[in-house]
């Protein structure tokens, strides 16, 4: 039923993010500029730049690309066209060695969407203000998520430790079973947290690349989570006779 239960979860997630249509593609870059605008935010281009329509990007470390579409040269060393730009934001160096900008490991499809919204650039509507506050909150609440799943596997972990230690030092030639249900407990319950975590980060302005991964991630995580769990009852089911055996074993000694 956990697993039946984590992917309904998984389906109505995705549909909610494939029901919410982003707005057309940018001709000129093949991009979707509202996307453009959630990666110029996130892969931290505010920095240094001032752009339009990005909280607090008003730096002025770098050049404005506030007129961005005007500007006669990408970044002073290539004609601005949509080409040069996307291929300047994926590889800065590789155009010039000596920029400051690094390289951010930025993808094909991200490049275009960024330009697309560098060429685009609109203040921000009271929508789109609460709307990042509410992104914001909800990558906090992914972070925070992602940290407790760690958490619990660190907890798992010294649990098993502690067991460990009190096994060898009592010398009792007992099985490790106990102790890997125990951990494994933990390792169910940190999946699901995880899991919880990859839902929350497609749950804003999902992109199709952001739901395939997550899809791909979540097969995993409920693939393993099935056979721990199924591992988990199986266990349990060979350790109950034994279980039940040892009280009257103790009675008659």
């Amino acid at each position: 039923m956990k697993t039946l239960s984590s992917c309904l979860l998984l389906a109505a997630a995705l549909l909610a993010g494939c029901a919410k249509q982003p707005p057309e593609d940018d001709p000129l870059t093949g991009g979707n500029p509202r996307v453009g605008r959630e990666l110029v935010a996130r892969y931290g281009c505010a920095a240094c730049h001032e752009i339009k329509g990005v909280a607090h990007a008003d730096s002025k470390v770098g050049p404005s690309l506030t007129a961005m579409r005007e500007q006669s040269y990408v970044a002073g060393v290539l004609p601005n066209t949509a080409p040069n730009l996307i291929r300047w934001i994926q590889h800065p160096r590789a155009v010039d060695p000596q920029t400051a900008m690094p390289e951010l490991g930025v993808s094909e499809r991200e490049a275009r969407d960024m330009a697309a919204y560098l060429y685009n650039q609109q203040e921000r509507s009271v929508f789109d203000q609460v709307e990042g506050q509410v992104r914001s909150s909800v990558e906090w609440l992914r972070l925070l998520v992602e940290a407790l799943g760690a958490l619990v596997i660190a907890a798992g972990v010294v649990v098993v430790v502690v067991a460990l230690l009190r096994q060898l030092l009592t010398r009792r030639d007992s099985s490790f079973v106990p102790i890997r249900l125990a951990f494994a407990r933990y390792l169910t319950l940190a999946l699901e947290l995880q899991l919880a975590a990859d839902i929350l980060s497609t749950s804003v302005a999902p992109t199709w690349e952001r739901i395939g991964k997550l899809a791909a991630i979540a097969v995993i995580r409920t693939a393993l989570n099935y056979f721990l769990g199924k591992e988990l009852k199986d266990e349990q089911a060979s350790e109950a006779p034994a279980l039940k055996r040892e009280p009257g074993q103790a009675g008659r000694a």
